[in-house]
């Protein structure tokens, strides 16, 4: 009788660590976007400052260090990888390592810089992907700023990284506006 209660037992707490991992690991895709007017600068101007991403550390306060795994192209097609390590904005002693992908390109007055990131937490246990799409086009103002980004997060961690995705894009764009307001 012991032994069948010991065997339900270890299928219960089994089941429950499968349950939790699952709900803890699963991932769901979220979106979010944040645009901005930079005022009296060409789009070329602020798309050529947000592509080169030694900028990015100025940009985002959370990138600690970053190097540029591999670079290719010409002016108007440009792609290039980097690693990069950020703290979390609200959990500043835990790390994160991230290889990103990005492709800056121009089109007819309009410029792109899309980003392809894989970015581990935990030891490499939680590694999630996002993608970025920052568009920059003229306005009567000057240029407009929009980025739309989809990015993973487990379910029980989604508000979590919708938070540290809004800090980081808040920054970026404030800190963006701030760098051509000189």
């Amino acid at each position: 009788m012991q032994r069948v209660v010991k065997r339900r037992l270890t299928f219960l707490l089994a089941g429950t660590i499968i349950a939790v991992s699952y709900l803890l690991f699963r991932c769901h895709l979220y979106d979010y976007q944040e645009s901005a007017i930079i005022k009296n600068v060409a789009p070329a101007n602020v798309w050529e400052y947000v592509a080169d991403f030694g900028n990015m550390k100025h940009l985002n306060p959370t990138i600690v260090e970053f190097d540029i795994l591999s670079e290719s192209g010409n002016y108007n097609r440009w792609q290039y990888s980097a690693e990069y390590t950020e703290n979390l904005s609200h959990w500043p002693y835990l790390s994160n390592r991230a290889v990103a992908h990005f492709d800056v390109s121009s089109e007819h007055g309009t410029y792109f810089i899309v980003s392809n990131h894989h970015t581990c937490m935990l030891g490499g246990l939680l590694c999630l992907r996002s993608t970025s799409v920052f568009k920059f086009t003229k306005s009567l103002a000057g240029t407009v700023c929009l980025e739309k980004i989809q990015y993973q997060c487990p379910f029980l961690m989604a508000r979590f990284c919708e938070r540290e995705v809004i800090f980081q894009r808040r920054h970026i764009f404030q800190n963006l506006k701030a760098h051509f307001d000189k």
